[in-house]
C-alpha cells in the first residue's frame, strides 16, 4: 500500500517519451444540429444532439508520464461534459440549466474552437467543446518500461482499480455500441527495435542506472493492487506481439468502416507505427488515420540526458522507426519536440503548488486522481513531456504550431538526431511537420489542477 507523505523528487527525473483531435462546433441551435447532420453523415454520429467522439490510439512505452498522459485522456473517455448532459434534460429544465451554466463558466473556456492557419504558423484559440474522447486501443513499445509484461498489468490493474477504461452511464445512449467496447492492449511484434542490432535501449543512460524504482512495478508504488483473477471477463483484451499487424490493422480497418478516422497520440519510440507502414497497407494508413501527435525529437537542440550523441530518447531509440514513420505521415504530424514538451513545463515550485492543491482534497483511494497524485509523488517528471503533448487533445488552445521542414539521420552516431531544414516544395522530398514552439504555460498548470479535484 503507498503511504501518503511528502511530495519526493527523483533527482534523476525519466527523458519521458511523448496530441490531437480537432473538432469544430457552432453554438446555435440551428448550427449545433446542421453541423452533427453533417457529422452523422461524414462521422457516424447519431442523433441531433449525439455526442462528439474523437478517436485516439496511444502508442506507448509507458513511464510515468505516458501513465499520466494516458489518465489525463480516461478522464474523457468515460464522460460527457455539461453542454451534452444538458441536451437530455427536458426543454423547459434545459433552459434553466443553461442560463444557470452561462452565468458560471468560464469565458475562455467558452470561447469557440478555431483554427486558422498561415504560411508559417498554426493558431488555435479556445477549447475543444462538446467532445468525448473514445480511447480505441493502446499500443505498447518498449522504452520506460523494458517488459511489455508489465506494462500490460500495469494497465489493467489501472483498469480494475479506476474503472477508468469503462463508459460513464451518463453517456451509455450518446455513443455507438462500437464504441463501449473495451480497447485492447497491443503488444508490439519489435521488442528490441525495429532492427535490433541498429536500436538503443533507455537502460544505456547514464541517468537510468542511478533510477532508484527501475526495478519496482510501478503499479505496486502506486498501491494498485495486483490482479488476482487474469481470467476476469472484463480485463482489457491483449493481442499479442505476433498478431499486431493483423489485429492493428482490423481496428483501423474499423475506424474507415466508420467513417472515423483515428488521431495517434505516439508518446514512445515509433516502432510500431513504422512496422505498420513496412506492413504495406499505406492505403488503410491513409483513410484511417488523421494526424499523429508526436512526443519526440530535439529540433537543433541537445537532450542533455543523452551522453551518448545528445539526440532525444524516443528518436534515439530507434531511429529507423523515427525516420520511416515521419517521412511516411509527413504532413500529418504535430510534433512535440523538447522545445515545449520538457522537464521545465512544470518546475519544482510549480510542483509542489500542485501538490498542495491535490492534497487540500480527501481523495478515494480507487480513482484516477489517486493514481495522478501517487504519479507526481514519484517525480515531477510524471505532468511532463508526454502530458503536456496530451494536452493538445483536450487543450489545443494552448499551443502554437509552426509548419517547418525536417531531417533526421538514422545512421550512426547521429542517429536519432533532428534537424529544421529548407523546404524544397517537392511532396517526395520534404517532411513537413506542425512543431509546437510555444504554449501557456500557466495555464496549463491551472488545467492540470483541475484534474485533481475530486
Amino acid at each position: 500500500m503507498r503511504k501518503k507523505t511528502s511530495l519526493k523528487y527523483n533527482p534523476f527525473p525519466m527523458p519521458m517519451s511523448g496530441v490531437l483531435g480537432i473538432i469544430i462546433m457552432g453554438t446555435s441551435t440551428i448550427a449545433l444540429c446542421f453541423m452533427v447532420i453533417v457529422m452523422m453523415i461524414d462521422k457516424g454520429t447519431s442523433g441531433c444532439y449525439g455526442s462528439n467522439t474523437v478517436p485516439v490510439l496511444v502508442d506507448s512505452d509507458l513511464g510515468t508520464d505516458d501513465l499520466f498522459a494516458i489518465v489525463h485522456l480516461l478522464h474523457y473517455h468515460h464522460q460527457v461534459n455539461d453542454r451534452q448532459l444538458l441536451q437530455r434534460r427536458p426543454p423547459q429544465l434545459r433552459e434553466q440549466l443553461s442560463n444557470t451554466y452561462s452565468e458560471l463558466r468560464n469565458e475562455e473556456e467558452d470561447e469557440h474552437w478555431k483554427r486558422f492557419e498561415t504560411s508559417k504558423f498554426i493558431h488555435h484559440d479556445g477549447a475543444i467543446q462538446n467532445f468525448t474522447i473514445s480511447v480505441i486501443g493502446v499500443s505498447l513499445v518498449t522504452g520506460m518500461q523494458l517488459s511489455l509484461e508489465n506494462s500490460v498489468d500495469i494497465l489493467q490493474r489501472l483498469q480494475l482499480f479506476t474503472n477508468g477504461f469503462e463508459r460513464h452511464e451518463s453517456v451509455m445512449n450518446l455513443i455507438s455500441q462500437e464504441q463501449l467496447k473495451l480497447p485492447k492492449l497491443y503488444i508490439s511484434m519489435d521488442p528490441h527495435g525495429l532492427i535490433p542490432s541498429q536500436s538503443h535501449s533507455f537502460s544505456e543512460g547514464a541517468w537510468y542506472a542511478k533510477w532508484n524504482d527501475k526495478e519496482l512495478h510501478m503499479a505496486d508504488i502506486l498501491g494498485m493492487p495486483p490482479i488476482v483473477n487474469y481470467s476476469h471477463p472484463t480485463l482489457l483484451p491483449v493481442v499479442s506481439g505476433q498478431d499486431y499487424v493483423k489485429e492493428m490493422m482490423n481496428l483501423l480497418k474499423n475506424q474507415i468502416e466508420l467513417n472515423q478516422p483515428a488521431t495517434i497520440l505516439a508518446i514512445g519510440p515509433l516502432t510500431n507505427l513504422a512496422r505498420l507502414v513496412l506492413s504495406n497497407q499505406n492505403h488503410i494508413l491513409e483513410k484511417a488515420i488523421e494526424k499523429i501527435v508526436i512526443m519526440g525529437g530535439a529540433i537543433n537542440m541537445i537532450d542533455p540526458s543523452n551522453t551518448i550523441n545528445g539526440a532525444e530518447w524516443n528518436f534515439f531509440c530507434d531511429s529507423t522507426a523515427a525516420e520511416i514513420a515521419l517521412r511516411t505521415f509527413s504532413g500529418r504530424i504535430v510534433l512535440f519536440d523538447l522545445k515545449v514538451a520538457n522537464l521545465d513545463a512544470v518546475n519544482e515550485t510549480n510542483a509542489q503548488d500542485i501538490y498542495k492543491f491535490a492534497t487540500s482534497f480527501n481523495i478515494p483511494k480507487p480513482t484516477l486522481q489517486f493514481v495522478q497524485l501517487g504519479l507526481l509523488e514519484l517525480s515531477r517528471a510524471s505532468l511532463t513531456y508526454d502530458v503536456v503533448t496530451s494536452f493538445y487533445l483536450t487543450h489545443p488552445h494552448l499551443f502554437t504550431l509552426q509548419k517547418i521542414c525536417v531531417s533526421i539521420s538514422s545512421e550512426s552516431p547521429t542517429q536519432g538526431i533532428i534537424h529544421q531544414v529548407d523546404c524544397t516544395g517537392q511532396e517526395e522530398h520534404d517532411i513537413v511537420v506542425n512543431r509546437a514552439v510555444t504554449f501557456n504555460k500557466s495555464q496549463y498548470l491551472e488545467y492540470l489542477k483541475e484534474l485533481f479535484r475530486v
